[in-house]
């Protein structure tokens, strides 16, 4: 392994200009990683730029690359590879959602699992708020509200939820729109089951998962995104990670700093609050449930932003650009279609 490849890939992750499913697909270097895999950028066979997500838990799996890249699993990978190349097949159906990032292709090679999806130019959230600090709170959900609204109808329409919501799986555009990247880790809601739960083994991002997805047959629903969207909120607004859902069985309540952008309301605070309610059923049950609360709340911020915006006053206006610039293919441009549209 040169240089550039020990500085861009971690030591367990494939070899750089590796191939996949018989030479249907080079990766290149690492994209991300997490608990559950890695991604990686990479091409297939006609050259076409693709993000590839391997299967490769944290400590459930090592990899000794002097041997070629088969990974060594310490426990049953069934449950695994199986589940994750049956939900990456049910996300490909989703093809009339443009701020889900769609999958294109399963397989399986390495003794693991791998997931093809489009590649999208930007930067994580997460990285988005590095690099740029702290949001307001209206600024945030106004940038994010079009991505709850398309995942309400991925769990109504198609019964998918995510499980894996946060910074690291949100791409943030160069025109500032927003998509959701990394199915990997979705479940099919069964609808027999109360209130379209579904009972899934333990998933957990400890910053971002609810309490129902890191316990044995805890009951998984849309619930469960709302959790993680209110914590990804909470990231952006205050620049630093959620506490842990364990942490807090003692103290519930979110305790924001002082040194956020923007003054939020006691009842925007008793929305996350109820967001990121330890108990699911003391959530909010719908992604529409909160975003509707959401739009009541900030409404008149939003509108006194709107009328700023088309007086001229508002610097993002000056630049010719805002957080809420879409492609034509998302939204037109401006905050006063921002308005109209979701409110």
């Amino acid at each position: 392994m040169n240089e550039k490849e020990t500085k861009l890939n971690p030591v367990y992750a494939l070899k750089e200009y590796s191939f996949l499913d018989h030479h249907s697909y080079q990766v290149k270097e690492v994209l991300g990683e997490g608990g559950f895999g890695i991604t990686y950028k990479g091409r297939n066979r006609v050259g076409t730029i693709v993000a590839i997500k391997e299967c490769f838990p944290q400590g459930e799996v090592t990899r000794d690359n002097q041997n070629g890249n088969a990974i060594t699993w310490h426990t049953d990978h069934t449950q695994y590879t199986e589940d994750l190349l049956a939900e990456a097949r049910r996300v490909a159906q989703i093809t009339d959602c443009p701020l889900i990032v769609p999958v294109r292709d399963a397989f399986f090679d390495n003794n693991t699992a791998y997931v093809v999806m489009d590649y999208v130019k930007g930067v994580t959230l997460r990285e988005y708020i590095r690099q740029k600090g702290k949001m307001a709170f209206s600024d945030c959900i106004r940038m994010l509200a079009p991505l709850m609204e398309e995942l309400n109808r991925i769990h109504q329409d198609y019964h998918l939820i995510h499980r894996d919501i946060s910074p690291s799986n949100i791409m943030v555009q160069e025109d500032e729109t927003v998509r959701l990247l990394d199915f990997g880790a979705a479940k099919v809601i069964e609808g027999a089951l109360e209130k379209g739960a579904t009972v899934s083994r333990p998933f957990s991002k400890d910053n971002y998962s609810p309490h129902e997805q890191q316990i044995e047959h805890g009951k998984v629903g849309p619930w469960s995104d709302v959790y993680a969207m209110c914590a990804t909120i909470l990231f952006c607004i205050t620049g630093k990670p959620p506490v842990p859902v364990i942490e807090r069985f003692e103290d519930p309540k979110l305790h924001l700093p002082n040194d956020i952008l923007e003054p939020i309301s006691p009842k925007s605070n008793s929305i996350l609050e109820k967001g990121m309610a330890i108990s699911y059923e003391k959530r909010y049950q719908t992604m529409d449930d909160l975003l509707t609360a959401l739009k009541k709340e900030l409404k008149w911020v939003w509108l006194e932003k709107a009328k700023d915006a088309i007086a001229g006053d508002d610097e993002l206006t000056k630049k010719g650009t805002s957080f809420n610039d879409k492609t034509p293919e998302f939204q037109p441009k401006g905050f006063g279609y921002f308005f109209h549209k979701f409110l």
